[in-house]
């Protein structure tokens, strides 16, 4: 291999760190057979609203034991929670320097219908990738990874993990919160726009 390589899952909406560890590597291997893990930000994303930091998650099915393959976990459509998601970013984000930029091209992601969380998620990340100017050689694997990398991320994204501390930006209720650290890049872009890119090589520099 040449440079450096990082299995990542796929996450929903990823987070500061996600998308710093993403930028580090050379190339990023992307795991679609890996067993789904509950309680972790695969289904889960976190952003910055009026009371604080808020925990958004999208329903899932299709768990069977421990080990179900992450590709096989569907999205569970019985309560509407795209319009609460949608309602709680407008709420979050609709005073921020660049929402409106982006808002369109989020809602057509957000209120797509996919079957599967993974494809989703694809169609978060790749959004993402997209605002941001991601270029980096991206894999997807064809069987659970087992092979030579500089770093396997599979198990570092979880909500009850210890938070890691980022730089801080302006963030839309600076005025009444703490700087809340490592929410999803949704937080980061809506306040830095087209700076976003340039925070996460920094980030990923220190």
């Amino acid at each position: 291999m040449t440079g450096k390589t990082a299995v990542l899952p796929i996450c929903t909406f990823g987070n500061i760190v996600y998308y710093s560890h993403y930028l580090l590597a050379d190339k990023v291997i992307l795991d679609r057979f890996e067993h789904y893990p509950k309680q972790t930000f695969r289904n889960r994303y976190e952003i910055l609203g009026p009371n604080g930091r808020q925990g958004l998650t999208v329903p899932v099915t299709g768990q069977k034991g421990i080990k179900t393959p992450f590709r096989e976990i569907e999205i569970d459509y019985r309560e509407d929670w795209q319009t609460i998601h949608w309602r709680s970013i407008v709420t979050a984000y609709q005073r921020s320097p660049f929402f409106e930029f982006y808002k369109d091209e989020l809602k057509e992601v957000l209120f797509s219908k996919s079957e599967k969380l993974i494809d989703f998620n694809l169609g978060t990340h790749n959004l993402l990738k997209s605002w941001i100017n991601l270029e980096n050689e991206e894999i997807f694997t064809d069987k659970y990874f087992e092979g030579e990398c500089d770093w396997d991320l599979r198990e570092s994204f979880k909500p009850s993990k210890v938070s890691v501390e980022n730089a801080a930006y302006l963030q839309v209720f600076s005025d009444r919160h703490p700087f809340a650290h490592n929410l999803s890049v949704l937080d980061l872009v809506f306040n830095l726009g087209t700076q976003s890119k340039e925070y996460l090589k920094r980030e990923k520099s220190n």
